[in-house]
C-alpha cells in the first residue's frame, strides 16, 4: 500500500482524474485526532483545485481562501439559530459574513477564537475571503 498518502487523498486524486468538481468527505473528522488532522491538512492542500466539504455527523467543514482559483463566496443554507464559525489559520485573514447576529465586512480576523459559535439570523449565509486561509464549520440548530 501507499503510506505517502491517506485514503481520502487518494479519494480526491482519483476524483479529479475523473472530473468530479466538488467532493464531500463523510465522517473524514472526529474519532482519531491525529487522521482528523490528517484529513484537514488534505483539504488545505486541495482546497484549491476543487470545492471540498467535509461532512461529520451533523456538522459541515470547507476550506476556503483568496488564493483559490475558484475563490467565490461559499453560500450555506441555513436557518435561524445555526452555529458558524470561521477561523483563519496559520495567520490573519480578511473575510465578509453577512446575515449573522455579528456579521463582518472585510474585517481582520486573527488566528484564536475570534470567528468561533457565529449565530445564523436564518437564510443564506454568504462567506467572501480577501486574504488568507479560512476553514469554514456550519452545525444546524
Amino acid at each position: 500500500p501507499d503510506q505517502n498518502s491517506n485514503d481520502p487523498e487518494k479519494a480526491i486524486i482519483l476524483a479529479q482524474e475523473r472530473g468530479a468538481e466538488e467532493i464531500c468527505l463523510v465522517c473524514a473528522l472526529g474519532g482519531l485526532v491525529d487522521h482528523s488532522t490528517a484529513n484537514l491538512s488534505v483539504m488545505i492542500k486541495y482546497h484549491h483545485r476543487i470545492n471540498l466539504r467535509a461532512h461529520h455527523r451533523v456538522t459541515d467543514l470547507w476550506v476556503i481562501s483568496s488564493d483559490s482559483p475558484h475563490n467565490k463566496p461559499l453560500r450555506i443554507a441555513a436557518t435561524q439559530g445555526d452555529t458558524l464559525s470561521t477561523i483563519p489559520l496559520l495567520r490573519s485573514a480578511v473575510l465578509s459574513v453577512s446575515n449573522v447576529k455579528w456579521p463582518l465586512t472585510r474585517g481582520e480576523v486573527s488566528p484564536g477564537s475570534q470567528g468561533v459559535r457565529n449565530k445564523a439570523l436564518g437564510g443564506d449565509i454568504d462567506i467572501t475571503v480577501e486574504r488568507g486561509l479560512v476553514v469554514v464549520f456550519h452545525r444546524p440548530a
